[in-house]
Formats: C-alpha cells, structure tokens, sequence
C-alpha cells in the first residue's frame, strides 16, 4: 500500500507560511503531530523565503503509526557558495532570528538537506 503524498507549489510570497500551515491543516488530521509537523514547516518555508530564489515546494509524506515527513525546496544562489545549514547556538539571547534549524532539530526526529544543482531540499519527519 502506498502512503499519501501530498505536494504544493508557493509563489514567494510574504503570506508563504501561513499558506503551507493552510496545506498541512487540508492534509493532517488534528494531533500533536500536526502542531509540531506545523511549527517545523513554518521555519523551513520562512528560510526558503528568507534565503531562497524563486517559487517554494512543499511535499508531505504520511508514513507509519502517524509519522510524516515534510520537503520544502528552492533555488538558491549558487554562485555565493552552498548554504550554511549548521545548527549553530544564537550568541546574542535578544537576537530575533537565527534559531529556526534549532526548532527543527528539537522537534524532528530527524531531519538533513539535499543539494541537486541549485536546488536546496531540506526535510523533517515528526513521529508522534
């Protein structure tokens, strides 16, 4: 049996957060997982709008005993070498930014990226 698999395309947009939240809510039933699968998506789509070029993919994956995995991907600016995907502690507590991979890192229970080219992927499963 072949898990559901789900995919959307964002155009970059300020809005492109709140829309994959809508994506997810359409597709996964209410649970703990949801909120945690919601709240990683939220800051991988927030830095592909951040750091990435071009339109935004989302692909959620269901798998077994209520696990998902989510994919965002984009383009990114080859020329200024790969991204920095380190989870790297915020120095400055008052900083607004720079802890989003640490949210993912605490709440997955795994996650990595991919690099195809000029196209970043990175993914998240939450088990819950």
């Amino acid at each position: 049996m072949t898990e559901p698999k789900f995919s959307r395309e964002l155009a970059r947009t300020r809005e492109c957060a709140r829309l994959a939240r809508d994506f997810l809510e359409l597709h996964v039933p209410t649970s703990p997982a949801r909120d945690s699968l919601e709240l990683v998506t939220s800051e991988l789509v927030t830095n592909a709008f951040t750091h990435g070029i071009g339109e935004i993919q989302i692909t959620l994956e269901s798998g077994p005993q209520s696990e998902w995995t989510v994919r965002v991907s984009s383009d990114f600016d080859a020329s200024a070498g790969p991204p920095d995907l380190g989870v790297q502690k915020v120095r400055d507590t008052l900083a607004e930014n720079g802890r989003g991979l640490q949210v993912v890192d605490a709440v997955s229970s795994h996650w990595g990226w991919d690099i195809a080219g000029p196209t970043l992927v990175v993914w998240a499963t939450i088990s819950q």
